[in-house]
């Protein structure tokens, strides 16, 4: 996961499971962007600026984004929706 650029939260996300797991496992170093709305979050995603771990109402009717390999999702299934 290292290896990959992220886009984080901050701000008022800064409380949701996704913004707690990347802030937990991701180094800083490979947060490119951090934005206070999901949209945005969700925007860079799908423009190809990162990584992000989404809440499930934002990805799950996503035909740009696509789902974490099933490795990756492993290890984040504590994030939840």
């Amino acid at each position: 996961m290292a290896e990959y650029d992220w886009i984080g939260y901050e701000g008022q996300l800064a409380h949701l499971r996704q913004a707690r797991w990347t802030s937990e496992n991701i180094p800083d170093a490979r947060v490119k962007l951090r934005f206070d709305a999901i949209g945005a979050v969700h925007a860079a995603v799908a423009c190809g600026v990162g990584c992000a771990s989404l809440p499930c109402f934002v990805g799950d009717d996503d035909r740009v984004s696509s789902a974490l390999p099933a490795a990756m999702c492993r290890l984040m299934c504590n994030v939840g929706c």
